[in-house]
C-alpha cells in the first residue's frame, strides 16, 4: 500500500471524528441552554426516523446515544422497541413512524436514540433513522398539517431546503392514550 494513501486515509479518519467530536460537544452545549428556558429558544432538532422528516424541540432532549443494549418487552405494539438502561435508569424506546400509523422499520446500524428530557413525566427515547442537526424554527415557514398524522403532530413546518418536517409536540405526545398504552390488544 503507498504510503501517503495510509497517511491521507488516517487524515481523513481523523478529520471525521473530529467533526462529529465538535458537533455532540456543540448539541450538548445547546441541550444544556435549552434546559433552563424551555419554550423560549426556537431551536428544533430535525430527524427522520425512516419515512417521515420530525423536528423536537431542543429543551425537550437530553441527548442524542447510539442505540446501546435493548431489551424486548413481551406482549407490546409493535412500535414499542423494548428498554434501554440510560445512566442508570430504564427508558422506554418508540418508533414514531410505528406509532403514527406506518410499518415500524428494521434496525439499521446508523440508527440512534433521542433520548427525552428526564424533567418529562415518561422516560423514554425515540428512534431516530438519520439526524439531520439543529435547526432555527424562525427560519421555517408554516406548512400547514398533515392529515395522515395523529394530533400530537398539529403541524409541518418547510425549511430553506425544501423539506417538509413534521413538529411533534412531546407534551402532547406523553398524553396521548395510544403512546400510554403499550400493551398489545
Amino acid at each position: 500500500m503507498d504510503p501517503t494513501a495510509a497517511v491521507s486515509a488516517t487524515a481523513f479518519v481523523s478529520a471525521r471524528h473530529a467533526g462529529l467530536r465538535d458537533f455532540q460537544q456543540q448539541l450538548a452545549h445547546r441541550l444544556q441552554q435549552a434546559a433552563t428556558v424551555r419554550g423560549q429558544i426556537q431551536d428544533c432538532i430535525a430527524a427522520s426516523t425512516g419515512t417521515r422528516h420530525w423536528l423536537f424541540e431542543l429543551a425537550c432532549a437530553a441527548e442524542v446515544i447510539a442505540v446501546p443494549a435493548l431489551t424486548a418487552v413481551p406482549f407490546t405494539r409493535p412500535w414499542y422497541l423494548g428498554l434501554i438502561n440510560h445512566r442508570g435508569e430504564l427508558a422506554g424506546v418508540v418508533d414514531l413512524d410505528g406509532l403514527s400509523g406506518a410499518p415500524v422499520q428494521p434496525w439499521c446500524a446508523t440508527d440512534r436514540l433521542l433520548v427525552l428530557s428526564p424533567a418529562l413525566p415518561l422516560r423514554c427515547a425515540i428512534r431516530l433513522s438519520h439526524l439531520t442537526g439543529i435547526v432555527d424554527r424562525t427560519a421555517m415557514r408554516e406548512a400547514g398539517r398533515d392529515h395522515d398524522l395523529p394530533d400530537w403532530s398539529p403541524l409541518s413546518l418547510e425549511g430553506a431546503d425544501g423539506v417538509r418536517r413534521a413538529w411533534v409536540d412531546i407534551d402532547a405526545l406523553m398524553r396521548d392514550p395510544v403512546f400510554i398504552d403499550i400493551g398489545c390488544r
